[in-house]
């Protein structure tokens, strides 16, 4: 993540991040990431591999990465060659479905089986949007996963679908205890409030 848009004066320390690289200037003051939105890189290529479209679907013997929970490498599956497209659907699928998850798991057992459970995506209230996608992603047999065109036309209809106001609610634990509920609901009103005085948008988009 490229970060210094967010920061407005002295850029952070990379050991502590709420302090100036300078560690002289006190907190490293920055803005939220809808005012001043960060942009994202892919840039760990190590278990990549380059194929030729003109040869059609490839396949691929497995190459374990950090998920080791893909359906067609397990048991046997871990020396049968498979289509790494496919492979990748679930990946990303997955990646969703558990960042959306573990943090508001709050036990290791719980967290362990979100890596396996599609339920534990609605440990959010209201990303019920979003759930019949992720699910078609990780689904265990690849050649139901949809391709990458397909996830992308999906994801584009259903964002166009969801209200500025759904865009822009904060993301609700469903174990939240009513105290903690309204503390947030509180900041993050006075938050959203700022933002559309400000006419930021509820998508932030890197500047150019």
């Amino acid at each position: 993540m490229d970060a210094i848009p967010m920061y407005t004066k002295k850029l952070w320390h990379p050991q502590v991040p709420s302090f100036t690289r300078d560690f002289n200037s006190g907190w490293a003051r920055h803005c939220s990431r809808t005012e001043r939105p960060p942009r994202y890189f892919y840039i760990d290529f190590g278990l990549s591999r380059k194929c030729d479209p003109a040869d059609g679907p490839p396949l691929e013997l497995p190459v374990f990465g950090g998920d080791r929970t893909v359906p067609e490498f397990q048991e046997d599956g871990y020396d049968v060659p498979a289509d790494p497209f496919r492979t990748d659907i679930y990946y990303l699928g997955n990646l969703i479905r558990t960042t959306f998850s573990k943090a508001s798991i709050r036990t290791p057992t719980l967290r362990c089986m979100a890596y396996t459970n599609p339920e534990y995506l609605q440990e959010y209230r209201g990303f019920e949007f979003i759930e019949q996608l992720v699910a078609d992603m990780v689904q265990s047999d690849p050649q139901k996963h949809p391709t990458i065109a397909e996830v992308e036309t999906r994801f584009d209809a259903i964002s166009r679908e969801l209200s500025w106001w759904k865009l822009r609610t904060r993301l609700v634990y469903k174990d939240e205890t009513v105290f903690e509920r309204a503390v947030l609901s509180t900041v993050h009103f006075f938050r959203t409030a700022k933002f559309l005085a400000k006419r930021r948008p509820p998508i932030p988009t890197p500047f150019p």
